[in-house]
């Protein structure tokens, strides 16, 4: 299907595969870019276009050079080797627009009510963190991690304060939990196609750069089926749930997504589950997102 663009900042390049690459240029210049690109989102849900990516090939802001004393976020034993600062620091992450969208469902009783939120727009990593990745930052972490045997390799084993910890160094943060569920827009009754999973329970070094069919609208990776996430959500009620659950509290942080090993029935949008910060576990990892300003 070919896809007839009504903005100009877009451009339309088809490849042999007969899918369709979104590249968009300039994109910080037009004062209405949010809109459009959701819009855009949406005619190519609607028409079932079929994307290959979409990648900024221009912006305008370039993160500070200026040398900042490396420090420990939250007391680890692991010190990261350097403060990272990268001319490019939208580097693999694309842009979410703001949207008012649907929270909540009724299958379970920490997922209820049903409510709407305005999400402000804000730019995630494509990916997961790699093993390379973090590893450049915690040196020393190489044997407190999970095994791995490839450095494209999502880190798992990471504890909610290093991933953290890795964010701020990054001059990023984690992503929240009403984030991760807008990342999620228009693949809905559609998660196994997004979904890496097995029966097995064995991590089969998955590598990033692998699986290029995973990806969502957005171009974002491995949303469902690879690794739950960690947000940087409190496990607490949502407004108006007045249910008295023991583990409600500032005492674990919610984690999404879903790993390689869950059951289909875990692999929904709205599922909530939580895991204590200062644990590592294996089946999780971590993505960084960026306020758009």
């Amino acid at each position: 299907m070919n896809l007839k663009n009504p903005f100009e900042i877009y451009k339309n390049t088809p490849t042999k595969k007969k899918k369709t690459t979104l590249e968009i240029e300039s994109i910080f210049n037009n004062e209405n870019i949010e809109e459009k690109l959701e819009s855009l989102n949406e005619y190519i849900y609607k028409n079932d276009v079929q994307i290959n990516e979409i990648s900024f090939l221009k912006h305008s802001e370039q993160s500070s050079e200026k040398s900042t004393k490396s420090k420990d976020f939250n007391n680890n034993n692991s010190k990261p080797s350097k403060i990272l600062r990268k001319k490019n620091d939208l580097k693999n992450m694309v842009l979410v627009p703001k949207k008012n969208i649907s929270i909540g469902s009724e299958k379970k009783v920490d997922e209820m009510p049903i409510f709407k939120k305005e999400i402000s727009s804000f730019y995630v990593d494509k990916n997961f963190v790699t093993v390379k990745e973090f590893l450049k930052i915690f040196p020393h972490s190489k044997l407190k991690i999970s095994k791995y045997k490839y450095l494209d390799e999502p880190v798992r084993g990471v504890t909610w304060n290093e991933a953290n910890s890795y964010a701020k160094l990054n001059n990023k943060r984690l992503i929240t939990e009403f984030e991760w569920i807008r990342c999620c827009e228009y693949i809905e009754n559609n998660y196994l196609k997004h979904s890496i999973y097995n029966k097995r329970k064995i991590w089969d070094n998955y590598r990033i750069n692998n699986y290029k069919n995973t990806f969502n609208i957005f171009s974002i990776r491995n949303l469902f089926g690879l690794l739950w996430e960690w947000t940087d959500s409190w496990y607490l009620p949502y407004k108006n749930n007045f249910q008295r659950l023991e583990e409600f509290g500032f005492k674990y942080k919610v984690i999404k997504g879903g790993c390689w090993y869950s059951s289909t029935n875990q692999l929904r949008k709205n599922l909530r589950k939580f895991k204590n910060l200062n644990m590592r576990f294996k089946n999780i990892g971590f993505r960084c997102v960026k306020d758009f300003v």
